[in-house]
């Protein structure tokens, strides 16, 4: 009898169970367990929320009443700012030393965070925005989003169209509680009237742009 036969036997039945624990630890990773599957997603893609106007409100003969006028709102990153952005940016909005950093305490505190981008100047419409885009653009530490506001082209029934709001703190948190967590931080949610009671209808789905990230173009501009 071959004394080797028993050796090659326990090699074998070896190798078969390493085969056995690599193919479950794949399917585990590719299969069952989710968290790589989502890790993967964060590197490969980039998302960016796509925020829905406000909808627009006639009347029975179809006149507009209640319109969306496009405004631009600023906001501020505190953590970015140095001196020469704050006596550019005091400039650019004509307001004192005192006044911005009050505005960037704002931006601090609350559900507001230092690293991340906050309200800074709100609707500020077309005109002013065409006057002050190109400078700030020179300011990193700013960045611009498009939104809409209610317009009125009838100034009348102004207690049957009822207003809207910036969702208060106490709102935002109720419908992360309840399940319904559709609205962000910065929306607007109906108050009363017609705006009220027809909320979901006028306030639109959120939708999102995924955008894949090339490595291979990461990696030649870092070389660049």
């Amino acid at each position: 009898m071959d004394p080797y036969q028993s050796r090659k036997w326990v090699i074998i039945i070896t190798m078969i169970l390493i085969g056995f624990i690599f193919a479950f630890r794949l399917l585990f990773l590719q299969v069952i367990d989710d968290k790589w599957k989502e890790r993967a997603a964060d590197i490969s893609q980039a998302q960016k929320t796509i925020q829905p106007p406000r909808g627009l409100i006639y009347d029975r003969n179809g006149i507009l009443i209640v319109s969306a006028e496009q405004v631009y709102d600023i906001y501020i990153t505190p953590k970015d700012i140095n001196e020469e952005d704050s006596t550019k940016i005091c400039h650019i909005f004509n307001i004192n030393i005192l006044e911005l950093r009050n505005k960037i305490n704002n931006a601090c505190s609350g559900y507001n965070v230092r690293y991340k981008a906050s309200l800074f100047f709100e609707g500020i419409s077309k005109e002013e925005y065409s006057h002050i885009s190109v400078k700030l653009k020179q300011i990193p530490c700013l960045s611009v989003k498009r939104n809409t506001t209610r317009g009125y082209p009838k100034d009348n029934a102004a207690h049957i169209l009822g207003y809207i709001r910036k969702i208060s703190k106490e709102q935002y948190q109720n419908q992360i509680i309840n399940g319904k967590g559709s609205y962000s931080k910065n929306d607007y949610i109906g108050i009363s009237g017609i705006e009220k009671i027809y909320e979901k209808e006028l306030k639109g789905d959120r939708g999102k742009i995924i955008y894949l990230k090339f490595g291979l173009l990461f990696f030649i501009s870092s070389i660049i």
